[in-house]
Order: structure tokens, then sequence, then C-alpha cells
């Protein structure tokens, strides 16, 4: 493969995953929606996500689920910023990973790996004492 080829792919999947994250729907604005308490079903009718809305914000906590009813995913949000411990668990329950925010500043950040059921093992932990916007990373 010539090097303008591998550069054409490299921009092309840059420019795609960089589209992919600016989506996120937890950064849109939810101006018109309803306030109050939304909940997104899969098809076996499991609950998917769980959140609230306030005068065009995701407020409180964010809750995400797999497929089998267990929490996946646990964020806290103030007037549409991560605000607060958001925790990233497994299908076992097990916490993968940790972090903390003011309001999208990341603060902390520790994720853990586990290489059997419930055996932890610790990969990375990182405090955050400059600013660090969620949308830089």
């Amino acid at each position: 493969m010539n090097a303008i080829v591998r550069f054409l792919l490299f921009w092309v999947l840059f420019i795609s995953q960089s589209f992919l994250f600016s989506q996120n729907p937890l950064n849109a604005s939810y101006k018109g929606v309803p306030d109050g308490e939304h909940i997104d079903y899969y098809s076996n009718s499991q609950i998917r996500t769980k959140w609230k809305i306030k005068n065009g914000n995701v407020v409180g906590e964010h809750l995400n689920y797999f497929k089998n009813g267990k929490i996946k995913e646990v964020d806290n949000f103030e007037n549409g910023t991560f605000n607060g411990t958001n925790i990233e668990l497994d299908k076992n329950g097990d916490t993968v990973i940790v972090e903390k925010y003011k309001h999208d500043t990341i603060l902390y950040y520790k994720e853990f790996r586990y290489y059997a059921p419930h055996m932890l093992k610790l990969t990375a932990e990182s405090f955050f004492t400059d600013t660090l916007n969620r949308n830089q990373f």
C-alpha cells in the first residue's frame, strides 16, 4: 500500500471516528424535549437507558443497562454536563471504570481489569490537576 493510500485511509478513519464521537447523544441539545424521566427499551422489553431532562439538559443519573437488565453505566449530570462520579460495570456487575467530573472536567480516572470473575487487577489510575474537558479525549 503506498503512502498516499495509507494517508487517505487514516484520515477517513480519523474523521469518521471524530464525527461519531461528536454525535454522542449526551452532548446533544434536548431543547423541546419534555422535562421529566425518559426510558428507552431493548426489543426484549428490558430497559436500555433511563435519564431525566430539565430545561433541555440531561440532569441527575443517566443509567445504561445490559440486555439482561443489569446496570452497565451510571453517569451523573448537572445541566447537561458530567458532574460527579460515573461508573461503568461489566456483565458480572464488577466495576470496570470510575471517573469523577466537575462540570465536564475530568478530575479522576480509574480502570480495572478482571482476569477471572471477581479477581481484580488494577491497570490504570490517573489524577488530573489541569483542566481536561471530556471532549478533548
